[in-house]
């Protein structure tokens, strides 16, 4: 191989656009040197121009290496909770990168991610923007205390003395909001992105029930003698002391209902399903049918973990879930639907860092405008 040759080689590992054939035609030819390498100190080489001319001058001067080593042009990512391995159809990638060069512009692009952020509406009508409320009492309703914690948890004090009367209290997260709330029986309902609730200040009567949309995880506090249920969009959940968690959102494909622990009935018209702990219940857009399949726990509870964890996800469902998380809209300007994304990073960096990450791929790219993300070839 000719100077030229391994000097376009070169440029095209560093620029992240070297194919397959190349990246290992541009191995082999390394593999294939001979001479002394222990004076190479590939820590120092670290940058691509460094590698670069100290591979030209060797070839020059005939120095090559003995001993057999694939080497690929190293690169940090930014940091230890975004390293992630992307598979992509055709292609698998393993390589530990610098960030791609970004221009003046595109550095003064990003979003920060989402955080504790929720709207209370009491039932007079009267709204509440928590991220703002002071820690403590924040309102009373039937003789119930609702108290935000320092932490950002909204809490319902249990009360003997509460007003025997039903009256609800509505929760709200904006796109880039999550929010957890601990009812007036104890159960815990955490509330992603783009979710609400809608619950009784103080449960009255034989059951407990409660409204959702978008994505809430629910950790029940069980009493058989009244049952804990929740509604989304003519689908019943019904507790049997249980943790689980829903996906609702209106832009998603299906109703996703996964259990955790315990036992929960899911019932949509004359579908009826118990699951059992690690099983998700399945409803698609328009089905009749509830259909039961094995869960896959990491990517469910992904989202309450603080990660964002794709398994076989196409690009168009993850930029769903970048848009709701960063309150971003998105503008796609290549088709990309058949190009699948495996691997996790910290839903906690800002979008260009999640965006980098997903690029290391070389299948798509981003840009920042705004609130606007771009996805481009």
């Amino acid at each position: 191989m000719d100077k030229q040759i391994l000097n376009s080689l070169i440029d095209k590992v560093n620029q992240g656009i070297a194919t397959e054939e190349e990246l290992m035609a541009y191995n082999d030819y390394l593999n294939q040197l001979t001479g002394a390498d222990k004076d190479l100190n590939y820590h120092e080489l670290e940058s691509a121009d460094n590698l670069k001319a100290e591979l030209l001058k060797r070839i020059e001067s005939g120095i090559g290496f003995t001993k057999v080593r694939k080497l690929a042009v190293r690169r940090r990512v930014a940091t230890a909770a975004c390293v992630l391995v992307f598979l992509s159809i055709g292609s698998y990638y393993l390589f530990h990168k610098q960030p791609v060069q970004q221009t003046a512009q595109t550095k003064k692009q990003d979003l920060a991610p989402g955080g504790n952020k929720a709207t209370l509406t009491l039932a007079n009508g009267q709204q509440i923007s928590l991220n703002d409320a002071h820690n403590g009492i924040i309102a009373n309703q039937s003789n119930i205390g609702i108290t935000k914690t320092k932490d950002g948890r909204v809490i319902y004090n249990s009360n003997q003395l509460a007003n025997k009367e039903t009256i609800y209290n509505t929760i709200t997260t904006p796109r880039g909001g999550e929010i957890s709330v601990r009812l007036a029986d104890g159960t815990i309902a955490y509330l992603d992105a783009a979710s609400s609730m809608r619950y009784p200040v103080n449960f009255i009567g034989n059951e407990r029930k409660v409204e959702i949309t978008g994505q809430v995880y629910f950790e029940v506090v069980h009493n058989a003698a009244k049952p804990f249920k929740v509604t989304v969009k003519g689908e019943s959940i019904d507790d049997i002391g249980t943790h689980f968690n829903i996906n609702a959102y209106d832009d998603e494909p299906a109703i996703k209902t996964t259990l955790l622990e315990g036992s929960v009935k899911v019932e949509k018209g004359n579908s009826v399903v118990l699951l059992k702990p690690g099983q998700a219940a399945v409803l698609s857009l328009n089905a009749n049918k509830i259909k039961v399949e094995q869960a896959n726990i990491e990517k469910t509870m992904a989202w309450k973990n603080g990660e964002l964890v794709f398994d076989g996800d196409n690009i168009v469902s993850i930029m769903r879930e970048i848009s709701r998380w960063y309150n971003a809209d998105i503008v796609y300007q290549t088709s990309t639907e058949h190009k699948i994304f495996v691997g996790s990073v910290s839903r906690f960096e800002n979008v260009s860092e999640v965006l980098k990450t997903l690029e290391l791929t070389g299948t798509v790219h981003f840009k920042i405008e705004g609130r606007r993300i771009i996805v481009m070839d």
